[in-house]
């Protein structure tokens, strides 16, 4: 017996409800100070209440300036930053560092239309850092 299309579409509903999935690829590149700023564009709203695992992946360029540092992002939840760091660690001789880091964080909302966003710093102010727009997002996906 075939399925019909109204069923199929009210399946695929049903799925697409409960793993909501959520992602914003940064905007514009951030220049990075040694305190934590929004990056552009890297943020999302978790309309449903629920736990949610949240991957940030950050695109991190240092150029010049002798130094050993590193760049670091982190996730913030209505404004409460979340336990654990993305942080890309470097020994530069003054010339350009670029890599790409990510975690997943654990989240549990308790109402409707959470904020999560990501932020980065850079550890020392030696050198120019920044975290690019390419190869920066964020993704959420409900756990039903």
């Amino acid at each position: 017996m075939p399925i019909s299309r109204e069923f199929r579409r009210a399946v695929e509903q049903v799925i697409a409800d409960m793993f909501a999935i959520h992602t914003a690829n940064a905007s514009g590149a951030l220049t990075l100070t040694t305190d934590y700023q929004d990056v552009p564009g890297a943020t999302v709203t978790l309309e449903a209440v629920g736990t949610y695992i949240i991957w940030g992946a950050f695109q991190f360029d240092h150029t010049g300036g002798a130094s050993v540092s590193s760049c670091v992002g982190i996730l913030v939840v209505n404004g409460v930053a979340q336990t654990g760091d993305a942080e890309l660690g470097y020994v530069s001789n003054g010339e350009r560092v670029r890599g790409s880091v990510g975690r997943p964080w654990t989240v549990t909302t308790t109402k409707a239309n959470t904020v999560a966003k990501l932020q980065a710093k850079e550890a020392t102010d030696n050198g120019s850092s920044s975290c690019t727009a390419t190869d920066t997002v964020i993704m959420a996906v409900r756990i039903p």
